[in-house]
């Protein structure tokens, strides 16, 4: 047989050989892992609801899930109720690389944000850039600059000291604030605050 491009290649490379006659319990679609994440390894994660069920897996399976946030004070129920280690901190969900970006940039003292806080229909406070991880949400603006300062102590952690970072996309649209590019994790006024189409902006 004369030689040609394809002469080499493994059976996985082919649709016959790989899956069309393999019996459908023997079908593996994982040809090669690039790595291998070990139980000792520290994992952070965030990111969209994908990333919930990795964590909640990871923890079933004994791995070590870095939960620098983790409401260790409350009750389990308290610590439901409020996301804490539904993600290595409380940020929510993450949908977007620029809403991730921005966490960083944040974190660093890179980036502040114009709409830092949102009010409720019920008088109360929330952050803008996790607009639904505490039920009861803030007295003030103040108040809610303030947990959001302590918050990010957390989120460098997660960043700093974790050896795997899992980060899943969603699929929602993004929202941002016109005046300095906030990307948010809903549309504003869904939850809290009040969507102005001369303030606020569609993307995609």
């Amino acid at each position: 047989m004369k030689p040609h491009p394809y002469k080499d290649l493994p059976a996985s490379s082919y649709w016959k050989r790989a899956v069309s006659t393999i019996e459908k319990h023997r079908l593996d679609p994982v040809i090669e892992s690039k790595f291998r994440v070990n139980a000792a390894q520290r994992v952070s994660t965030a990111g969209s609801c994908f990333a919930q069920h990795i964590s909640a897996r990871l923890t079933k399976l004994g791995f070590n899930y870095f939960v620098p946030e983790d409401g260790g004070d409350l009750s389990e129920s308290d610590r439901r109720a409020r996301q804490y280690g539904v993600f290595s901190a409380r940020y929510g969900n993450i949908y977007s690389t620029r809403q991730l970006v921005q966490l960083i940039k944040q974190c660093y003292g890179e980036r502040e944000v114009s709409e830092p806080a949102w009010k409720r229909p019920d008088g109360r406070w929330v952050d803008s850039l996790r607009p639904q991880v505490e039920p009861d949400g803030y007295d003030s603006p103040e108040a809610t600059r303030q947990a959001r300062l302590e918050h990010l102590g957390y989120v460098r952690q997660a960043f700093e000291n974790c050896e795997l970072f899992i980060f899943t996309l969603g699929l929602t649209e993004t929202w941002t604030c016109k005046a300095d590019g906030t990307a948010f994790p809903i549309a504003p006024g869904v939850v809290a605050g009040a969507y102005d189409p001369q303030r606020d902006q569609f993307l995609s």
